[in-house]
């Protein structure tokens, strides 16, 4: 039987209430975040899990998948150089604010042995600020700018699931158009955060093009002032 760690555990409430999660996946996570308040990362794996909850190694596995799927961690392999062979794995959690030593970089022991860390994984330890700045220049355009937070959480999802900054800049402009031409009143113009929730960018815009400026140049115009950033 795994030894049973005395650390303590977090599940916060936005992967409680996720009906995407099996329920022992939100335990695992757990479990996850006492290893994690230990070292700044889990080391455990798949084999340790199993034995902890007394359920096959797949089972795990796929449990380990789905809170990456829905963006709650993020894994960092090792490789034996020049092979597929697997030599360590490591979990993070992309949960903010959870507790400071979560947060803090692997030790140096664990770095240099990190050589031939999967870069996808690199890439996404340092992609979070990215996200944020990306998606406040959005945020500026969005007509009404309520629910921010639970905005950015729907489009971190959307931007991992192969969603452009483009697709949603203009989507945001079409419904801009729209409730220009059809002089839609504020009460009825959709919360930020409802916008991001349904993939407003995907909805069909009507509007008039007998006004001055039409969508195409106000898209252009957009682009002008948001090229800098988006160049980077």
């Amino acid at each position: 039987m795994a030894e049973h760690r005395s650390y303590y555990a977090i599940i916060p409430a936005n992967i409680r209430y996720d009906t995407r999660l099996m329920p022992n996946a939100k335990l695992l996570y757990g479990e996850i975040t006492a290893l994690c308040n230990e070292k700044g990362y889990c080391w455990a794996s798949n084999d340790y899990f199993a034995d902890l909850y007394n359920v096959k190694k797949e089972t795990i596995s796929r449990w380990v998948s789905d809170l990456e799927k829905f963006g709650y961690i993020r894994r960092s392999i090792v490789f034996k150089e020049g092979t597929k062979q697997i030599i360590n794995r490591y979990i993070f959690l992309n949960q903010e604010g959870i507790d400071e030593k979560i947060n803090t970089p692997i030790d140096e022991k664990v770095k240099d042995n990190n050589t031939s860390i999967n870069n996808t994984n690199n890439t996404n330890v340092h992609s979070v600020k990215k996200l944020r700045d990306d998606f406040e220049k959005l945020w500026k355009l969005y007509p009404r700018k309520k629910g921010k937070e639970a905005a950015f959480k729907h489009y971190k999802k959307a931007i991992k699931s192969g969603t452009s900054n483009k697709e949603i800049q203009e989507g945001i402009l079409g419904y801009k158009k729209e409730i220009k031409s059809n002089q839609i009143k504020e009460e009825y113009i959709k919360h930020g955060s409802t916008w991001f929730s349904n993939r407003g960018w995907e909805d069909e815009y009507t509007y008039s093009n007998n006004n001055t400026k039409s969508i195409s140049d106000e898209i252009a115009e957009s682009q002008r002032r948001l090229s800098e950033a988006y160049e980077q």
